[in-house]
């Protein structure tokens, strides 16, 4: 699984972590906005696995993973603007899970006597943590309220909030189970005594938990790959 956590790794930064506002309307708008966004997960393929790069399988690999990238995204971008495809929940969680799947079949083999790196998998789960699991509690809201929004100070509060909670993954023995459930209370408390002021927050039990729970489960895993 060395390569596949590596490919993951650099999927996930493309499309999550450096994916703007701008480049996905350039993606709808336009093919070249889809190879664009390829390019950047190019980028971050070999820029972590550049040693690897001279590898004939290697490169091929990475040849397969940009062309297919390339028709995933525009297939979903057509299905939506040109089929009225419906752009929820399932057609995100279908949309990743087909980058995933792809990324394992087509990842080159393991090297010899190397494992993974644990700040590779560190890395998965920070962002996880923060720009997927907005996308993710959008949709997510999105099913039950059409209206829903992504609102910047809503954001990055809560990318603050599940920070803190995974962060927690460091904390040694068993002062990590007495300290993570408490930071969670804490956490929660902040955002509701900021009701009055501030008013672009969600307060909605719906966000709270998704957003809290991801990031308990994520702060969980954290500490086993940790230790």
């Amino acid at each position: 699984m060395y390569f596949f956590w590596r490919l993951l790794l650099a999927h996930l930064l493309a499309d999550f972590t450096f994916q703007t506002n701008r480049i996905a309307k350039w993606k709808r708008e336009s093919i070249s906005g889809v190879l664009f966004h390829v390019l950047i997960f190019l980028f971050f393929a070999v820029a972590i696995n550049y040693q690897y790069l001279p590898q004939r399988d290697f490169a091929l690999a990475l040849l397969l993973l940009a062309i297919s990238h390339v028709i995933e995204d525009q297939w979903r971008v057509y299905s939506i603007t040109k089929y009225n495809s419906p752009d929820n929940f399932g057609f995100f969680l279908w949309d990743q899970f087909v980058h995933v799947l792809l990324i394992f079949v087509l990842a080159p083999k393991n090297p010899i006597a190397i494992d993974t790196e644990k700040w590779v998998i560190l890395t998965i789960i920070f962002i996880l943590a923060t720009h997927f699991s907005t996308i993710f509690i959008y949709f997510s809201k999105k099913t039950f309220f059409s209206d829903s929004s992504i609102i910047n100070q809503e954001k990055y509060h809560g990318i603050v909030e599940r920070l803190t909670i995974v962060g927690c993954f460091i904390i040694p023995g068993k002062w990590y189970w007495l300290i993570l459930p408490a930071v969670v209370v804490m956490v929660i408390i902040e955002r509701f005594s900021m009701k009055k002021s501030a008013t672009k927050l969600d307060y909605s039990a719906l966000n709270v938990l998704i957003s809290n729970g991801i990031a308990v489960i994520l702060s969980i895993t954290a500490r086993i790959v940790w230790y």
